[in-house]
């Protein structure tokens, strides 16, 4: 079974890795955790190239037993012709192989992604653990199967003789950094369509960027300046609200799209690796990297300090800025502006109203504070201006103004200042008119002499009253 394990590893690996399942090695200290590298590039073929792998051999018609999770056979085996060119060529490389070597492949397949990985796991660990063999060769991604060989439910593939990683159908440069202290228990080649299928690509639209003026993204990334940051930019830039209801969803037009696990292995691209191997061939954690330190000087004589001046704006440049653009109303736009350096900026938005000579902060969006402002333009805001003011530290620098228009809005026709009126004459100060003299005063009549007041008259005697009679 050996042998037929060499032959069958020769002819058909699987997208990114094969493994061959025996159990019989003491599993190492340490596993790989070494990204796969695509396929080469296609050169002219050789001899050796399209020559068989391995000699012709009648092998009875054993089984070979192959256990994968679903999503890591899909390219590996298709049960009948469709027409696909990939399809069938699939289907008639697997029948070749049976009829070549005169076996017969057979495949147990979990479904389910994680989950069917844990399934495989169990299988192989009950079938390894329990010496029964039920499984020649695993199928997998390199996170999923990597717990395997700590597991010590996979064997060492440079203990074949028949099987050659120099052939140019095996990823040297992956396979090279799976290799633990030279064991081969891990391994990609060309057989594995997904290899390919699954290459981690980005597109980008050359009509919408043509019309919003953007770079020539080829020069771009030939000229090392493709980084996530302007990638980053550029694809904010186009964002826009297409259905006008405030909230970018699937109706809108998105700057960039991808899935997390995608964005993840843009690091490897960028030629960063999460481990690399030790002198001994063993795999380790990629350090960080440091900077060398600078040299040291003989300290110089200290002198009184002098004040400090804050840094020249020029310290602090603005590399791109909005321009003035006419857009539709009530519609979601977003304007940016790219400074140098970019970290520990900081940001403050203006706007200028048509009707102010006055600028202000625009205080209406948290995203005023950032390098990209994003709001929803009204009518009302038709030939407003905005500006970006960046700080960093006591550097300053400001955007050149921009105007907003809306379309379908009229600007308003200049009024004519009115004509002064005329300064009418002045009227004749009329002349006083003369002050009556004064009417003389009456001269105080006499007061009457008092009359003399009449003397009282005398008070008659008293009559005598007469005596009784006797």
């Amino acid at each position: 079974m050996k042998k037929l394990l060499a032959v069958l590893l020769t002819l058909s690996i699987l997208f990114s890795l094969a493994a061959c399942s025996v159990g019989t090695d003491s599993p190492p200290e340490e596993t790989s955790s070494a990204p796969v590298s695509s396929a080469p590039g296609a050169e002219e073929e050789t001899e050796a190239e399209t020559a068989p792998p391995v000699p012709e051999e009648d092998f009875g018609g054993v089984d070979f037993n192959v256990l994968a999770a679903c999503e890591q056979w899909q390219d590996f085996y298709v049960s009948e012709q469709t027409g696909d060119v990939v399809n069938d060529a699939v289907y008639e490389r697997n029948l070749w192989l049976e009829e070549y070597n005169n076996i017969k492949l057979t495949y147990r397949i979990f479904n389910g992604y994680t989950a069917g990985m844990a399934d495989v796991s169990t299988a192989l660990s009950g079938s390894v653990m329990g010496g029964s063999g039920d499984y020649d060769m695993v199928l997998g991604s390199v996170s999923y199967v990597s717990p395997l060989i700590s597991a010590g439910l996979l064997t060492d593939m440079n203990g074949f003789d028949r099987i050659d990683f120099s052939r140019p159908w095996w990823y040297q440069y992956a396979d090279e950094q799976l290799e633990i202290v030279g064991r081969q228990y891990l391994a990609s080649g060309a057989a594995g369509l997904n290899t390919v299928a699954w290459s981690i690509v980005t597109f980008f639209n050359k009509n919408l960027a043509a019309d919003y003026g953007i770079e020539d993204l080829y020069e771009a990334v030939r000229t090392g300046n493709w980084t996530f940051d302007r990638l980053n930019a550029l694809g904010s830039s186009v964002v826009t609200d297409l259905d006008g209801n405030g909230t970018i969803d699937k109706n809108d037009r998105a700057g960039l799209v991808s899935t997390d696990d995608y964005m993840a292995l843009e690091t490897s691209a960028m030629g960063y690796f999460y481990s690399e191997k030790t002198a001994d061939a063993r795999p380790t954690e990629t350090p960080k990297p440091t900077e060398a330190p600078k040299p040291t000087e003989a300290p110089k004589p200290t002198e009184v300090p002098k004040p400090t001046e804050a840094p020249h704006s020029e310290t602090l440049k603005i590399l791109s800025q909005p321009s003035d653009m006419t857009v539709e109303p009530d519609q979601l736009y977003q304007f940016i502006v790219e400074v140098s350096p970019e970290s520990g900026s900081t940001y403050q938005w203006q706007v200028k109203e048509s009707a102010s000579s006055d600028w202000r902060n625009f205080t209406e969006k948290k995203t005023a504070l950032t390098y990209r402002l994003w709001f929803t333009v009204t009518k009302a805001m038709h030939n407003w201006q905005f500006r970006c003011i960046a700080k960093n530290g006591n550097a300053t620098v400001t955007s050149k103004p921009f105007t907003v228009k809306i379309e379908g809005v009229k600007d308003a026709e200049p009024t004519e200042a009115p004509k002064p009126t005329a300064t009418p004459e002045p009227t004749a100060t009329p002349k006083p008119t003369a002050t009556p003299q004064p009417t003389a005063t009456p001269e105080p009549t006499a007061t009457p002499e008092p009359t003399a007041t009449p003397k009282p008259t005398a008070t008659p005697e008293p009559t005598a009253t007469p005596k009784p009679a006797n």
